[in-house]
């Protein structure tokens, strides 16, 4: 397959005029990272923080109104809440939350803050898989529906703290991803050829489950322990455009117990959830059972049979049709294996909430607004 050749100035800049958001007065915030980093987890928490905690501490100076994604977020923390995380993002999905903050403090303004979550699998497509130009990954992003990447005025790059072992693998594509922000931000916000300006967070997530020892190392610690990131930052970004935070959610992996009542749980619901499917579907099929059933009975007394043999044929006929439904229900409603142990929440919605108020504040560019 050849190379896709890079588009010209001229269609860039089209591109990018046809897809530029209408209005500048939004923040738009967007979440990066790999598979099952954390990056749902992430967003929804912020949200839960912002409103619960961190716009009842400016006193009165902002309010906060949900206007989307309200309802994706309630789902997360009530996962939470119940001990259970989300699962995976799929990559056609990309949640989105709208939240309009009112600034009191004597403008009256209204700011639209967008929180948009990508999946950890369009991120790798767009970043890692394969090497491509400034301008060639720019036109895939704002042709493949990644433009909110594009057109972020703050980014948050998070790193799995529970995969440590696989920073170095990961540590060459932080590069090329730093680098392709810095080419998208400049070219949209009009930075030129200079460093990234736009604020970047970089949020270790899961920190408690590090080694004994480094769980209480803090985010710049774990910063120098991430191959090239800080070389990469230092290279594309301003220096005081990029900070570090260390986040997580209190969480514990499954002991033996724990994992076999969930597995006989599952296996419980599953067979419930069998049994509905079954009783209303075989209910349906009983009606044309009891139609075949009179179709035969009426074949074989114009045939000559007897009551007797004719009402023998129609049942054989059901008992065939009955023995065919149940064979196809059950082969296509097979339970799947029980998950391997897994990591649950140990306690509801326990995570450390003055590092969250720091990274709302730092990407809101707010620090302080409630003194």
């Amino acid at each position: 397959m050849s190379e896709q050749a890079d588009p010209s100035e001229e269609d860039l800049d089209e591109l990018i005029a046809q897809k530029r958001p209408d209005s500048d007065d939004e923040i738009r915030i967007v979440f990066l990272g790999n598979p099952e980093s954390g990056k749902s987890v992430l967003a929804a928490l912020l949200k839960h923080r912002l409103v619960s905690s961190w716009i009842p501490m400016t006193n009165g100076k902002m309010r906060a109104a949900v206007v989307r994604g309200h309802e994706t977020v309630n789902e997360i923390i009530g996962l939470l809440r119940r001990g259970r995380f989300p699962l995976t993002t799929l990559p056609t999905d990309f949640p989105k939350l709208e939240v309009d903050l009112e600034d009191l403090r004597g403008r009256a303004s209204t700011l639209r803050l967008f929180m948009q979550d990508m999946s950890g699998e369009v991120y790798r497509g767009l970043f890692v898989k394969e090497s491509a130009s400034h301008k060639i990954m720019l036109h895939r992003m704002l042709t493949g529906g990644a433009e909110h990447v594009v057109f972020a005025t703050k980014y948050v790059i998070v790193v799995d703290c529970s995969v440590k072992d696989r920073w170095i693998e990961d540590s060459a594509s932080i590069a090329t991803l730093v680098g392709n922000l810095r080419y998208a931000s400049n070219r949209v916000h009009g930075g030129g050829n200079q460093k990234m300006s736009t604020r970047i967070a970089i949020v270790f997530t899961k920190a408690d489950r590090l080694l004994p020892g480094e769980r209480e190392k803090p985010a710049d610690a774990l910063a120098r322990e991430y191959p090239d990131l800080l070389n990469s930052l230092e290279r594309y970004c301003e220096k005081d455009s990029y900070r570090f935070f260390r986040m997580y959610v209190s969480s514990k992996e499954e002991t033996d117990d724990e994992y076999e009542a969930r597995v006989r749980r599952e296996r419980a619901e599953s067979r419930k959830r069998f049994k509905k499917d079954y009783d209303a579907q075989n209910a349906q099929n009983q009606k044309n059972i009891e139609i075949e059933k009179e179709n035969v009975f009426t074949q074989a007394k114009q045939e000559g049979k007897s009551d007797d043999d004719a009402r023998k044929a129609a049942y054989a006929k059901a008992e065939r049709l009955q023995k065919k439904f149940d064979q196809k229900f059950w082969s296509t409603h097979k339970s799947g294996s029980p998950e391997k142990k897994t990591w649950i929440v140990k306690q509801p919605l326990d995570y450390p909430g003055l590092e969250y108020d720091s990274l709302i504040s730092w990407l809101l560019n707010t620090d302080g607004v409630w003194k």
